[in-house]
């Protein structure tokens, strides 16, 4: 029986399917740690899994060993036989794993999603546990778009429709959703505190903006701090606890808005004078903002704020080195209503949607890198590139 992984030698972007059955060490192996890497190759052999034992373990202890495992892997395992696609939604399996769905990995949001247009049906995932390239496909027609993700679920836009649709890419469920107002939506983000509660917030073409409870199961507009509506230009709403964020209307400010309260508030009012652009994301349970700097509205510094819970303030973090800075406004060609932000796990990632390169601030080391490019990208592409934060889940409800 094939339990895990093992990544194809001579590329960086795998299928989700391929596993094999010779990648398991022997406990002896794992206690004598990084002494054996000088191995010859027939004691590697004699290492491997023989399948012809393994094939013979019985079921109930597989589903024991499965159920351990974080549910990203689950992602890996579907598509390799349709015993465990059906494995991993039966009830039996689901009351063995939900005990110990608190497992931690070593990084609890293991992709980062990458979505273009002309990648239809198929989506790419950079998997950070294993450094490599992944991909699934989508059963869905190229009328609908990604415009948010977040604890397992997938949000979609459907093209010149008033129509959403929620999407679990693990269980395959999905749902349809009519937006209010029977209008096209511009931007909308999902957020999901619970299994089987998330919210939406959204915004129509003219800029008015209505909430999705899936508790209440109804949408309700949002009245504007000022009775007008708010233009938040390209930046599409962000959640951190219980509170969305958005840029003011003026571009340079932020505003949050508290869903069990009702009430709007001015964040971030300490911002530097000089903002070129302004960007916002949330990770780990907080918001942060980044920011371009400079002058005469050319950008020369780009820098990281951290917004406190209590009273809005802004703790600048770090800037971006001035080399990073001049290859991030290069991509984008300085039309910075290109840049956008996305948090994922501790990280802030910042791209150009005309450029497949993301570069991530990793919050807990104060450190900038770029992260390596898809493979499968063509040289040459058009705009369109927009990346999520997806960690799968068998517990999202749609």
């Amino acid at each position: 029986m094939m339990l895990l992984m093992q990544p194809p030698p001579n590329t960086k972007t795998t299928s989700l399917s391929p596993l094999t059955s010779n990648c398991l060490p022997s406990m002896a192996d794992c206690h004598r740690g990084d002494h054996d890497t000088s191995l010859s190759s027939e004691g590697k052999r004699k290492r491997e899994m023989d399948p012809s034992i393994w094939s013979q373990l019985p079921i109930e202890l597989l589903e024991q060993v499965l159920a351990r495992l974080p549910p990203h892997f689950f992602l890996l395992l579907r598509p390799t036989c349709r015993h465990f696609s059906t494995l991993i939604l039966s009830p039996s399996f689901l009351s063995l794993h939900s005990p110990l769905k608190a497992f931690s990995p070593p990084f609890s949001t293991p992709y980062l999603l990458l979505s273009h247009p002309l990648f239809h049906p198929n989506l790419h995932l950079y998997d950070f546990l294993h450094d490599q390239w992944r991909s699934i496909s989508l059963p869905f027609p190229s009328s609908l778009s990604i415009l948010s993700a977040s604890s397992g679920l997938i949000l979609f836009k459907v093209h010149k429709s008033p129509c959403l649709v929620i999407y679990n890419p693990l269980t395959k469920s999905c749902r349809s959703l009519r937006f209010s107002d029977g209008a096209s939506v511009s931007h909308a983000s999902i957020a999901a505190s619970q299994p089987s509660d998330y919210d939406i917030v959204a915004t129509n073409s003219s800029a008015a903006f209505y909430i999705y409870s899936s508790r209440r199961r109804r949408w309700s507009w949002i009245q504007p701090p000022d009775g007008s509506p708010l233009k938040n230009g390209k930046q599409e709403p962000v959640f951190c606890n219980s509170t969305f964020y958005i840029i003011g209307s003026d571009q340079f400010s932020v505003m949050g808005y508290r869903a069990e309260s009702g009430k709007w508030g001015r964040v971030a009012p300490e911002l530097p004078a000089s903002l070129v652009f302004l960007r916002l994301a949330s990770c780990q349970g907080k918001a942060y903002v980044v920011g371009g700097m400079g002058e005469n509205g050319i950008c020369r510094s780009l820098g990281v704020w951290e917004v406190e819970e209590e009273g809005g303030e802004v703790v600048e973090l770090q800037r971006l080195p001035e080399a990073m800075c001049r290859k991030l406004v290069g991509l984008c060609y300085h039309n910075y209503e290109l840049i956008h932000c996305v948090g994922h796990g501790d990280l802030v990632c910042v791209y150009s949607s005309i450029a497949p390169q993301v570069l991530v601030y990793m919050v807990s080391r104060r450190t900038w890198h770029w992260l390596p490019t898809c493979p499968s990208v063509p040289q040459t592409c058009a705009a369109g590139f927009r990346w999520f934060s997806f960690s799968p889940s068998l517990y999202s409800l749609v």
